[in-house]
C-alpha cells in the first residue's frame, strides 16, 4: 500500500548482484528501458495484474493439493486483501481483478483438476536449494547458476511436477492472462526465453531431467472462466542456444554498467549524461516496428521524449531495490551449467 508519509526515494541506478531472465529480456528489448527500471522507476498507477498473479500463484497449489475452494480462496486473499484496501482508497472499480472472479476461477480450476483430471502433480522443491527471502508458494524453486560472467544468473521456478501417466518430470509454470487461452497464447511460449532458461536450469543445475515446461494458463476475465495447460517440450540444442543468448546479453549489460560508472565520473555525477551507456532502442517502444501491429506502449516512452529524463521522473514512483534470493557466489550454491 502507498504510505503518504514516506519520503520519496530518488532515482539511482543499482548495479546488479545477479541477473534474471526478466532483467535480460528487458535489457535486450531496450537498454534504456532497463536503465529506468533499475533506477527504481515504476508507473504510479496501481498495478493489479502482477499482484493478482502473485495471489493466484499462492492459491493454485493449494487448490491442487486440497481441492478445497475455501482454503484456496483464503490463500489468495492472504496476498490480495491489502490490495483491496488500496483499491478502495483510490476509488477504483476493478472489473476483472477482484475476489469474486478469483473464486470463480479457482472453483473452475478445482473442477478441471480434481481426482485424476490433472495431467501433472506438483512435487516438493529439490533438497539443498537456495534460501528464499520471499515466496508465494512452498513449491517454488529458487536457483542460481554460473554462466561464466561476473554475476550469476538467478531466479525462481513456479514448481517442478511429474506427469500423471509417465512420471516424467517437467517444469511447471502458472500464467494468469487476459488473453483467451488459444493457440496464439500457447504458441508464444514455444520459443520463450524464460521457458528455455528454466529447462536449462532444471536439466543442468537442479539435477531434474525435465522434458520441458508445462504451462498452466488461467484466464482473468470479468465474465468468463477458463484454464488450460499445454506441454512445451524443449530440445537439447535449445539449451545451447539459450545459454549463448544469456551469456551474450549479460556481458553486454555488464559492459554498460562499467561504461555508466566511467561516464558518471567524467561528467561529475550527471546521471543524464551517463545514461548514454544504456542507449535507447526505438524498436522496443511499441510492437509496430517488429509486427506492423499497434499495441502495448512502453511505460517510459515519455522519458525518452525529453532531453533530460530526470525532468519527468517525478511522474513515476521510485521503489527500493531488493533481493528475492540470497545468492552465494562462493561456497557452492551457484552451479555452472554443462549443456554438452
Amino acid at each position: 500500500m502507498t504510505d503518504e508519509t514516506t519520503e520519496r526515494l530518488e532515482p539511482e541506478y543499482r548495479p546488479r548482484k545477479y541477473v534474471s531472465v526478466s532483467t535480460l529480456t528487458s535489457y535486450s528489448r531496450c537498454p534504456r528501458k532497463y536503465f529506468y527500471e533499475k533506477n527504481g522507476l515504476r508507473s504510479d498507477s496501481l498495478q493489479l495484474n502482477p499482484t493478482y498473479g502473485s495471489a493466484m500463484h499462492e492459491a493454485v497449489p493449494v487448490a491442487l493439493e486440497t481441492e478445497d475452494l475455501e482454503l484456496s480462496l483464503e490463500a489468495f486473499l492472504s496476498i490480495w486483501t491489502d490490495v483491496e484496501k488500496e483499491i478502495e482508497i483510490r476509488g477504483i472499480d476493478p472489473k476483472k481483478h477482484n475476489r469474486h472472479n478469483a473464486a470463480r476461477s479457482l472453483q473452475h480450476f478445482i473442477f478441471t483438476h480434481a481426482g485424476r483430471k490433472s495431467i501433472y502433480k506438483l512435487q516438493p522443491p529439490p533438497e539443498g536449494g537456495l534460501e528464499r527471502d520471499e515466496t508465494t508458494s512452498p513449491y517454488e524453486v529458487p536457483w542460481a547458476i554460473d554462466i561464466g560472467e561476473r554475476v550469476p544468473l538467478a531466479g525462481r521456478l513456479d514448481g517442478i511436477c511429474t506427469h500423471r501417466d509417465t512420471g516424467e518430470p517437467w517444469v511447471w509454470e502458472l500464467k494468469t492472462t487476459g488473453m483467451y487461452l488459444n493457440s496464439q497464447f500457447f504458441d508464444a511460449h514455444e520459443m520463450y526465453t524464460q521457458n528455455l532458461t528454466y529447462a536449462l536450469v532444471s536439466q543442468t543445475s537442479l539435477d531434474v531431467p525435465a522434458a520441458g515446461v508445462i504451462i498452466e494458463g488461467m484466464l482473468v476475465h470479468d465474465k468468463k472462466v477458463d484454464n488450460q495447460c499445454q506441454m512445451i517440450p524443449i530440445q537439447p540444442h535449445h539449451l545451447e542456444d539459450v545459454l549463448l543468448w544469456l551469456q551474450r546479453t549479460t556481458r553486454s549489460l555488464l559492459e554498460g554498467e562499467e561504461m555508466y560508472a566511467d561516464l558518471l565520473i567524467k561528467h561529475d555525477g550527471d546521471a543524464n549524461a551517463a545514461a548514454l551507456a544504456f542507449p535507447k532502442d526505438f524498436t522496443g517502444c511499441t510492437p509496430y516496428t517488429h509486427y506492423y501491429r499497434p499495441g502495448w506502449r512502453c511505460d517510459f516512452a515519455d522519458l525518452c521524449r525529453v532531453p533530460d529524463w530526470r525532468a519527468l521522473s517525478d511522474l513515476y514512483k521510485v521503489v527500493p531495490d531488493h533481493d528475492f534470493l540470497k545468492v552465494t557466489v562462493e561456497g557452492g550454491d551457484v552451479k555452472q551449467p554443462n549443456v554438452n
